[in-house]
């Protein structure tokens, strides 16, 4: 018997009532709370046939009790062949003796609907699975809603392809005449295409970010890869929103560009180090959850040309400078090191660190 502090003792059900009262009190307020629910119930055998199912089993199928109970559900299903998966993902979860969480598809009332089920096996007091009960709980709406962001997602991707494309095309018939100097030309087709790689990456996690890592690697595809021998990368898993990813993207590809051209790159012998890590909280940033953290990241060239400070600084510089300015914390900059350009970029990260 279990007491309160200074108060009347507590009383079990058993205590209260005589045991047949007690386990017709039981079983009711189960059924009671089963059916409180709108998620989809039940248990089986097992043999997978139905021992119990809540009110919402029966309304989702358009079925009694009668018309399951102590059969599995090939044998009551409209559809057979539906009715055999849901067999099979019991027979799993019973022979593995392991939960399980999975998406299902059941045809009822309502027609096709997907639901987010979890099964855990029943045991006796010997601990042998002697059935499973399970919970499902419908998730057509999200799912749908996930469909058609995605159309979304990638019907904006291609749009902004196709801008970018006509873009292209636009230039060309517009340089075409002044006969510009190829360098040029290529500088501005290089950004494009580079910032086309970048919108592609980004739809691919539907926008909502990416992980630096994957912006590093994909930044220095076109200078041989992150695992080639001019290159040193390391730092820590970090979550970056799709504009901070997008302005990084476009900085691999100026200072990549410019090392190949005149810096590091340019030599057999020049090596690119790339390092960041996350630290928070700094300066007051943050989310007020205990997640805030900035980035700090260094691309750090050496063993090449000597570097003296430019007269003026150019398009490259500027456009890496711009791209981080819409966050008011954010610190991006680039020095003319005498061993090498050194390029450091300081910014807010938001709640997702990591994936």
């Amino acid at each position: 018997m279990l007491k309160s502090k200074g108060a009347m003792p507590l009383m079990t059900i058993p205590e209260l009532m005589i045991t047949a009262e007690a386990d017709a009190f039981t079983s009711d307020l189960l059924v009671k709370i089963g059916d409180a629910t709108p998620d989809l119930l039940y248990a089986k055998d097992l043999q997978s046939r139905m021992i119990f199912a809540n009110r919402a089993v029966l309304t989702v199928l358009g079925k009694t009790w009668d018309e399951i109970r102590g059969r599995s559900d090939d044998e009551w299903h409209d559809n057979p062949e539906e009715g055999r998966r849901f067999v099979e993902a019991d027979a799993r979860v019973m022979a593995s003796g392991q939960t399980e969480k999975l998406e299902e598809m059941l045809t009822g009332v309502d027609g096709l609907q997907t639901y987010l089920s979890t099964k855990s096996p029943l045991r006796a007091k010997d601990g042998s699975v002697i059935g499973l009960f399970g919970s499902s709980m419908n998730i057509t709406e999200q799912k749908n809603a996930e469909a058609l962001q995605q159309m979304l997602v990638n019907e904006l991707d291609h749009r902004v392809k196709n801008m970018l494309s006509l873009v292209q095309v636009m230039a060309r018939q517009t340089f075409k005449p002044a006969n510009i100097d190829k360098a040029i030309w290529d500088a501005f087709e290089g950004r494009l295409i580079s910032m086309s790689k970048a919108h592609g990456m980004l739809t691919r996690q539907n926008w909502v970010g990416a992980d630096i890592a994957d912006v590093v690697a994909e930044g220095l595809l076109a200078h041989g890869g992150q695992h080639a021998d001019c290159f040193q990368v390391n730092g820590p898993s970090a979550w970056l929103d799709a504009q901070t990813a997008l302005a990084l993207a476009m900085a691999f590809h100026e200072l990549g560009t410019n090392a190949i051209k005149y810096g590091a790159l340019s030599t057999a012998q020049g090596r690119v180090a790339i390092t960041w890590n996350v630290a928070g909280p700094v300066d007051g940033h943050g989310d007020g959850e205990g997640n805030a953290a900035m980035l700090d990241l260094r691309w750090q060239e050496s063993g090449g040309p000597a570097v003296a400070e430019p007269s003026h600084r150019g398009f490259g510089s500027r456009l890496i400078q711009q791209a981080f300015a819409h966050n008011g914390t954010d610190l991006a900059e680039v020095r003319y090191l005498p061993g090498g350009i050194e390029f450091h970029v300081r910014v807010g990260l938001g709640r997702r660190l990591a994936k």
